[in-house]
């Protein structure tokens, strides 16, 4: 319950001074408020302040691992690059070795492919003479 003599008191200075009076319990409340609010406003600044820092420690962590993670993919892609031109230089090598393993065996070939013919004419000309031989009487039995 509010104190009434306290408030007679406000009452008869209110009626001694009129709107000076009001004005000054007005001035006075204003006085709270901007120090009331001056308090929340200095508090709400430091809570901005504390938590900018500690965005900017965890920005600077981001950076970091982003930084981190970019020199890492960066080394995959060099070392995938490395791999790439390696098998790229194996499968020239493959390519002439296997070219060069065609050329030896077409000549392997041919060669095996002139021997049978030439075995085929020698081994022609030798039934041939056998035949010859047989057809001329020279292998008849005398008995």
């Amino acid at each position: 319950m509010p104190d009434i003599k306290m408030l007679n008191q406000i009452g008869e200075f209110l009626t001694v001074y009129g709107g000076w009076g009001v004005s000054i319990f007005l001035s006075i409340f204003i006085m709270y408020l901007f120090k009331y609010f001056g308090k929340k406003l200095r508090q709400k600044d430091a809570e901005i302040k504390e938590r900018d820092m500690w965005w900017k420690g965890e920005r600077e962590k981001i950076n970091a691992t982003f930084e981190k993670h970019r020199e890492e993919n960066l080394k995959v892609i060099e070392r995938f690059t490395r791999s790439i031109a390696s098998i790229g230089n194996k499968m020239g090598m493959c390519r002439d070795e296997s070219r060069d393993t065609c050329q030896v065996l077409q000549r392997l070939l041919d060669a095996i492919s002139g021997g049978i013919i030439k075995l085929k004419k020698h081994t022609q000309a030798e039934i041939d003479s056998i035949t010859q031989f047989f057809n001329n009487g020279n292998g008849k039995d005398d008995s």
